[in-house]
């Protein structure tokens, strides 16, 4: 029988930090660096605001590592 295989620690970050990048490129790019919060940039990609915040600390940070 094969059972897929579950995908490392270092798999899942470099996962949950793609989709938070891409969501901020994408409100950031609708809305504007000032009216984006890190609330939204999580609902859309589909984390909490806390995830934001431990992954990359504020939205600046999350904005920095995208550009």
């Amino acid at each position: 029988m094969n059972t897929p295989s579950r995908r490392s620690q270092r798999e899942r970050v470099e996962e949950s930090s793609r989709r938070l990048a891409e969501a901020a490129i994408e409100l950031i790019a609708e809305k504007g660096f000032s009216n984006t919060t890190a609330q939204e940039i999580g609902i859309r990609a589909g984390y909490s605001r806390a995830m934001v915040r431990e992954r990359f600390g504020s939205k600046e940070a999350d904005a920095n590592s995208v550009l």
